[in-house]
């Protein structure tokens, strides 16, 4: 096994063994950026809209999230995992500053 640091460059891609071996040059090399590994144990259960939500436990009440179904706010729950009652749809949100609501607005016509 072989540790990389910074090369020239501030990216992954200059990071140099101190061998001198190029991290690029590994032939895994930045592959996550395109594909899973199967046997990666650091791989959760992929969910997402709504499913991935539910059982979200970093969720504060007042979050907006953004799924299939458009923009929605978290109203908070009493249990978990969460229920999809849980999430207000952005239309019928109280209290967003009015620019941020215009702004989400657009984002919601775009996720439906």
């Amino acid at each position: 096994m072989e540790v990389y640091g910074l090369g020239r460059g501030a990216g992954i891609e200059d990071a140099i063994s101190h061998k001198g071996k190029l991290y690029s040059s590994l032939p895994t090399s930045l592959s996550y950026r395109t594909q899973l590994a199967q046997a990666c144990s650091c791989k959760l259960e992929r969910k997402s809209g709504f499913a991935a939500l539910l059982k979200d436990k970093t969720l504060v009440s007042g979050d907006i999230v953004i799924t299939e179904k458009g923009v929605y706010v978290f109203a908070g729950a009493r249990k978990f995992p969460y229920r999809e009652s849980d999430f207000v749809p952005l239309s019928k949100a109280r209290g967003l500053p009015r620019q941020v609501a215009t702004y989400l607005a657009g984002i919601d016509r775009l996720a439906r």
